[in-house]
């Protein structure tokens, strides 16, 4: 692949998961608002992700509290993920250290979603199964082009 290209490519898939967190993140949010009371029920920019963590967690008769501190730990978590992602773009102009921050913004991402995979084990909740699968398959594949384009700029040095 043409050395350009491929640093096109990467660019665009971390300018895509730093947006992609940032809405989720933002979207989570607004559920913990609603569950303070803090917005409308209604409120049309929510997840329902704190929602679905409440009916998992209900299987063993956990408290909300437990539940929405779940849910806070995974709001944290992303919150973490963005924070990388951005940080990334300080190092644009050293492109080597722009893909090392982003190479750990989709292992931060990847840990998150592999922590979705053993709640749905423990918790016996397959309901986003095949979201999560593609997932988790489609940020291994961006952290791996990332790490191609690492090795070829250490080939190329």
């Amino acid at each position: 692949m043409h050395f350009k290209l491929h640093q096109t490519l990467n660019t665009v898939l971390i300018i895509f998961w730093t947006l992609w967190v940032l809405i989720v993140l933002s979207t989570d949010c607004c559920d913990l608002f609603i569950y303070q009371g803090w917005l409308a029920p209604e409120w049309p920019f929510a997840s329902n992700n704190l929602e679905a963590v409440i009916k998992m967690t209900s299987r063993y008769h956990l408290s909300s509290f437990i539940a929405v501190s779940l849910f806070v730990v995974i709001v944290l978590w992303c919150s973490l993920s963005l924070g990388i992602f951005l940080n990334a773009f300080w190092y644009q102009s050293n492109r080597y250290q722009f893909l090392k921050m982003a190479g750990w913004g989709y292992l931060s991402l990847i840990g998150l979603n592999l922590c979705f995979y053993i709640a749905d084990e423990i918790f016996i909740f397959y309901d986003f199964t095949d979201g999560l699968t593609s997932r988790i398959s489609l940020l291994i594949l961006c952290y791996a082009c990332l790490f191609n384009e690492i090795n070829s700029t250490t080939t190329l040095a």
